[in-house]
Protein backbone atom coordinates (compact mmCIF):
# COMPACT_ATOMS: atom_id res chain seq x y z
CA UNK A 1 0.00 0.00 0.00
CA UNK A 2 3.22 2.53 0.63
CA UNK A 3 4.46 2.05 -2.90
CA UNK A 4 0.77 2.05 -4.33
CA UNK A 5 0.33 5.72 -2.22
CA UNK A 6 3.61 7.09 -3.77
CA UNK A 7 3.28 6.16 -7.23
CA UNK A 8 -0.36 8.25 -6.76
CA UNK A 9 1.70 10.85 -5.19
CA UNK A 10 4.18 10.88 -7.70
CA UNK A 11 1.78 11.00 -10.37
CA UNK A 12 -0.34 13.72 -8.74
CA UNK A 13 3.01 15.96 -8.27
CA UNK A 14 3.73 15.14 -11.92
CA UNK A 15 0.22 16.44 -12.60
CA UNK A 16 0.76 19.51 -10.66
CA UNK A 17 4.04 20.04 -12.36
CA UNK A 18 3.04 19.37 -15.82
CA UNK A 19 -0.62 22.15 -14.60
CA UNK A 20 2.28 24.79 -13.51
CA UNK A 21 4.17 24.01 -16.82
CA UNK A 22 1.28 24.68 -18.81
CA UNK A 23 0.53 28.11 -16.35
CA UNK A 24 4.05 29.39 -17.36
CA UNK A 25 4.26 28.72 -20.65
CA UNK A 26 0.00 30.60 -20.88
CA UNK A 27 2.11 33.54 -18.83
CA UNK A 28 5.00 33.49 -21.05
CA UNK A 29 2.93 33.24 -23.98
CA UNK A 30 0.60 36.56 -22.68
CA UNK A 31 4.04 38.38 -22.01
CA UNK A 32 5.20 37.87 -25.75
CA UNK A 33 1.67 39.11 -26.86
CA UNK A 34 1.96 42.02 -24.59
CA UNK A 35 5.47 42.66 -25.92
CA UNK A 36 4.36 43.03 -29.24
CA UNK A 37 1.71 44.88 -28.54
CA UNK A 38 3.84 47.40 -26.78
CA UNK A 39 6.31 47.47 -30.26
CA UNK A 40 3.32 48.27 -32.09
CA UNK A 41 2.04 50.73 -30.03
CA UNK A 42 5.46 52.13 -29.90
CA UNK A 43 5.36 52.48 -33.61
CA UNK A 44 2.34 54.30 -34.03
CA UNK A 45 3.60 56.77 -30.91
CA UNK A 46 6.96 57.12 -33.12
CA UNK A 47 4.51 57.47 -36.26
CA UNK A 48 2.49 59.86 -34.44
CA UNK A 49 5.33 61.68 -33.65
CA UNK A 50 6.44 61.76 -37.17
CA UNK A 51 3.31 63.02 -38.85
CA UNK A 52 3.06 65.73 -36.04
CA UNK A 53 7.40 66.84 -36.87
CA UNK A 54 6.02 66.87 -40.49
CA UNK A 55 3.07 68.91 -40.05
CA UNK A 56 5.65 71.25 -37.73
CA UNK A 57 7.91 71.35 -40.44
CA UNK A 58 5.21 71.93 -43.24
CA UNK A 59 3.75 75.09 -40.98
CA UNK A 60 6.93 76.40 -40.82
CA UNK A 61 8.01 76.31 -44.34
CA UNK A 62 4.52 77.94 -45.02
CA UNK A 63 5.50 80.66 -42.72
CA UNK A 64 8.47 81.19 -43.95
CA UNK A 65 6.87 81.74 -47.53
CA UNK A 66 4.00 84.11 -46.09
CA UNK A 67 7.18 86.18 -44.47
CA UNK A 68 9.13 85.86 -47.74
CA UNK A 69 6.13 87.22 -49.54
CA UNK A 70 5.09 89.36 -47.14
CA UNK A 71 8.85 90.79 -47.08
CA UNK A 72 8.66 90.80 -51.00
CA UNK A 73 5.92 92.78 -50.91
CA UNK A 74 7.07 95.34 -48.60
CA UNK A 75 10.43 95.98 -50.65
CA UNK A 76 7.74 96.19 -53.68
CA UNK A 77 6.12 99.02 -51.88
CA UNK A 78 9.28 100.86 -50.47
CA UNK A 79 10.37 100.98 -54.31
CA UNK A 80 6.70 102.45 -55.36
CA UNK A 81 7.31 104.90 -52.42
CA UNK A 82 11.32 105.95 -53.96
CA UNK A 83 9.56 106.15 -57.37
CA UNK A 84 7.03 108.57 -55.49
CA UNK A 85 9.83 110.32 -54.49
CA UNK A 86 11.75 110.91 -56.92
CA UNK A 87 8.86 111.40 -59.59
CA UNK A 88 7.81 114.53 -56.98
CA UNK A 89 11.26 115.93 -56.79
CA UNK A 90 11.57 115.77 -60.27
CA UNK A 91 7.83 117.45 -60.36
CA UNK A 92 9.17 120.37 -57.83
CA UNK A 93 12.29 120.94 -59.94
CA UNK A 94 10.34 121.25 -62.79
CA UNK A 95 8.14 123.97 -60.97
CA UNK A 96 10.80 125.68 -59.72
CA UNK A 97 12.36 126.29 -63.08
CA UNK A 98 8.82 127.33 -64.34
CA UNK A 99 8.36 129.71 -62.03
CA UNK A 100 12.30 130.68 -62.33
CA UNK A 101 11.01 131.14 -65.64
CA UNK A 102 8.17 133.24 -65.30
CA UNK A 103 10.13 135.14 -62.46
CA UNK A 104 12.34 136.27 -65.41
CA UNK A 105 9.42 136.93 -67.89
CA UNK A 106 8.15 139.41 -65.09
CA UNK A 107 11.45 140.98 -64.34
CA UNK A 108 11.63 141.58 -67.85
CA UNK A 109 8.34 143.05 -68.81
CA UNK A 110 8.90 145.11 -65.31
CA UNK A 111 11.87 146.30 -66.61
CA UNK A 112 10.79 147.27 -70.19
CA UNK A 113 7.69 149.24 -68.85
CA UNK A 114 10.09 151.04 -66.96
CA UNK A 115 12.10 151.97 -70.15
CA UNK A 116 9.09 152.79 -72.61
Amino acid sequence: IGVRDAQVANRQNYLANSNARSDNYDQINTNNINRAENVANLGENRDDVLARRQDYYSRTSDARERWGTYTSNTNGYQENVDAHADTTADYEANLAQKQAYYDDQQHRAEHSAEHS
